[in-house]
């Protein structure tokens, strides 16, 4: 049986988006569990102070490196960086994106762009990267953060979920196209997400008429989820994306019951 702890010390995880938010959440979890890091984000001083509060946790070594993950020089400049500074790659984390919202009538090329550049391009040139590494090494962890939007319906996010939805179809075309070669690649799709620093895209009411839980996901737990797939303790699990939203998406007809 594999060890039900996600015990990461000494492994090369990198993560993109990590200055902040989800990205930012599963950084410091890794390096409580003693990972060695390599931390990408546009915001090279939201990164510097990840970099430093991971450092106080206890990774046992951080690097960073600072641009835009969805472009294919950044991409492989991330993987590279991994090879340098480590010598090879355990795992990677693809966080991080803008949510630009319009109506689907007034949707912008430029908003379109954006959305599929940061939600599906990007993820998929940071995949293919590290996957080319971990293939030749015969072994890594490859998780993209999705989103129950690109589950369900709601108004104004039609590029949101197209890139959300793109990206957990490529999740499972990659998860079994590698699955012989010993790379796992998963999705976690949160719901209605508390971010570290308190920030939350919805108010308490709706919440708990939307939520079975009645409360928001926490970023550290889709962090834990995140180590969980990064681990060996996660063997069998491969092109699957797992949603933590306290019962949202299996629940939408629960707020329509009087509850007892």
């Amino acid at each position: 049986m594999p060890d039900a702890g996600a015990n990461l010390a000494g492994r090369i995880v990198a993560i993109t988006g990590a200055g902040s938010g989800i990205g930012g959440a599963v950084a410091l979890a890794a390096a409580t569990e003693k990972a060695r890091l390599l931390l990408c984000d546009l915001d090279s001083n939201a990164l510097a102070a990840t970099a430093s509060d991971c450092r106080a946790r206890g990774a046992t070594a951080v690097e960073t490196i600072a641009g835009d993950a969805s472009s294919r020089a950044m991409a492989r400049a991330l993987v590279d960086s991994a090879i340098t500074a480590f010598g090879r790659i355990d795992g990677l984390v693809c966080a991080g994106m803008t949510r630009r919202h319009a109506a689907a009538e007034n949707v912008s090329e430029d908003d379109w762009t954006t959305n599929l550049e940061q939600g599906l391009t990007g993820p998929f040139r940071c995949a293919q990267e590290a996957g080319r590494a971990m293939l030749a090494q015969g072994s890594g962890s490859i998780i993209i953060i999705t989103s129950t939007g690109g589950q369900m319906a709601a108004p104004g996010i039609a590029a949101y979920a197209a890139a959300k939805a793109g990206a957990a179809g490529l999740v499972r075309q990659l998860g079994v196209e590698w699955a012989a070669r010993g790379v796992r690649v998963n999705a976690v799709a949160p719901g209605v997400t508390l971010a570290p620093d308190g920030r939350m895209s919805f108010d308490s009411d709706l919440i708990e008429r939307m939520v079975p839980t009645g409360k928001p996901v926490l970023a550290d737990e889709i962090a834990q989820t995140c180590l969980f797939l990064l681990s060996d303790a996660a063997p069998g699990l491969t092109g699957q994306e797992l949603t933590v939203d306290g019962g949202a998406t299996v629940g939408r007809g629960f707020a329509c019951y009087p509850q007892r």
